[in-house]
């Protein structure tokens, strides 16, 4: 039952149990999510995959109406009502680092690996922004599942632009489906809101009704959501009553090596606004021993090349800019990634945060590739839709970004969790480079008598650091910061 991925009107009813993704909604649990257009409710089966502690899980049921009107300022492909079908999230407490099989009703078995508990050194993360509903989506989906088979994903970030439904909120089940049956429904998911979920309902005057309805995050507290939502132009994301705080929109959570915070352009950003009050109470809590990586995600990037959607022309980005990028620069966050831009680039370190724009997942907007030239880029790309791999592992990583269609590597990027920022420090050149030796020699002696998987990622550390003295990184390290 292949849906002809591409046509607007894709994907016809396939089930009564469709539209099935996992969600990451805290360090110990998941939400199995699925739709049922007959309306029927039936349980999730689920069980540790060596068949033990079988567990029956009743789901939480909801429906939603959304109006396509004047809230909305632009002209409605389905203009009045739309009803969704019977949406069902089923909670569950899960333990870290296991493969599940689960089955929804007498369906058939589906299975998903949980992420490592924090602490735990070693983590892959897929990152896919801007993704939509068209032939490439699908290649991105497929791609993820191919490297996910190989060796698994713990998880994958969907950094906002999810369905692309835009003013035809049909659109949300066929992107449903899709998701389910190109491979992207085998990992667990994290998802932030971008601009095309805004959504506003006509009924309600509330925001964001398809994405609050259909997907579970972590969340910090319940979901306060505004009323008096006006669009004041759409071109520079200048509105006015926009309110979406907690549940869905902005949150942290634990994995492995990173601490991910994720936070939405598309809210009140002022200094003392929920969300900015809520992150600088969220950086305190951040424990370096635990978590070596500090990740930010969100939507629109603050540091691109591209010459569309630069923050300075877009109210809502360059609010939140304003009040979070120095709480973040303090904190010494690693990286953030973000979508937003249909286009691919990395940059050199800025105040020692890497910024990654991931917008070149697959939608109908189709790819950018007019740029400026930067002196803060690394590498930028808008020819070929891809997405991004992170593996974090003894405090060290590496990033590839993939082209979909055949995942051929486009650029590759490796490091540690503190050699970007030590480079604004002075003083710790010359301890950085005879640390990194004396390690050096511990993991080259080490690697020996350990089995292959382990020797194989001491190796990769051992590799990382032999960069760093061929190349004379270790200077670096006490030479001012420049970027």
């Amino acid at each position: 039952n292949a849906c002809p991925f591409g046509l607007y009107t894709c994907c016809d009813r396939m089930s009564d149990v469709e539209q099935v993704h996992v969600s990451i909604t805290g360090e110990k649990s998941v939400a199995v999510s699925w739709a049922s257009p007959a309306g029927e409710v039936a349980d999730l089966i689920i069980e540790e995959a060596d068949g033990k502690s079988s567990r029956v899980i009743r789901p939480a049921s909801s429906r939603y109406t959304i109006f396509c009107g004047s809230l909305y300022a632009i002209r409605c492909r389905l203009p009045g009502n739309y009803s969704s079908p019977l949406l069902l999230h089923a909670e569950v407490a899960v333990r870290n680092s296991l493969r599940y099989r689960y089955r929804i009703g007498t369906g058939p078995w589906r299975y998903f690996r949980t992420p490592p508990a924090p602490g735990q050194r070693n983590l892959r993360m897929a990152v896919v922004g801007d993704i939509g509903q068209t032939e490439f989506s699908a290649s991105t989906c497929a791609d993820l599942a191919k490297v996910h088979a190989a060796e698994s994903i713990d998880l994958a970030v969907l950094v906002g632009d999810i369905a692309y439904a835009d003013t035809d909120a049909r659109r949300w089940d066929s992107f449903g489906r899709q998701f389910d049956i190109s491979g992207c429904s085998q990992v667990p998911w994290l998802v932030i809101p971008g601009n095309h979920e805004i959504e506003p309902d006509d009924n309600s005057g509330e925001p964001f009704v398809p994405y609050r309805y259909r997907w579970r995050t972590p969340e910090v507290q319940a979901e306060k959501v505004g009323r008096q939502f006006r669009v004041l132009d759409w071109n520079t994301y200048s509105f006015r009553g926009l309110e979406y705080d907690f549940g869905g929109s902005f949150y942290s959570v634990r994995v492995g090596a990173a601490h991910l915070i994720a936070l939405n352009p598309y809210t009140a950003n002022a200094v003392n606004s929920p969300q900015i009050t809520w992150l600088r109470s969220e950086l305190e809590r951040v424990n370096r021993s635990i978590t070596p990586y500090l990740i930010v995600l969100t939507h629109a990037p603050w540091h691109h090349s591209g010459l569309a959607h630069q923050s300075k022309n877009e109210v809502a980005t360059a609010e939140l800019q304003s009040s979070a990028e120095k709480l973040l620069v303090e904190a010494r966050v690693n990286m953030v990634f973000a979508g937003h831009v249909h286009a691919y680039e990395r940059s050199h370190p800025i105040q020692g945060i890497e910024h990654f724009v991931v917008g070149h997942g697959g939608n109908y907007e189709k790819l950018y590739n007019q740029w400026d030239d930067s002196q803060q880029s690394a590498y930028h790309c808008g020819v070929h839709y891809g997405w991004g791999l992170l593996n974090l592992s003894l405090g060290f990583h590496t990033w590839i970004a993939r082209r979909s269609r055949d995942g051929q590597v486009l650029d590759s990027v490796s490091g540690n969790a503190t050699a970007s920022h030590a480079a604004k420090d002075s003083g710790h050149g010359y301890l950085g480079f005879f640390l990194a030796a004396l390690v050096l020699a511990v993991l080259t002696f080490t690697a020996v008598f350990f089995r292959k998987r382990l020797a194989q990622d001491l190796h990769s550390c051992r590799d990382y650091l032999v960069s760093i003295i061929e190349r004379r990184e270790w200077r670096q390290l006490s030479g001012p910061h420049t970027n």
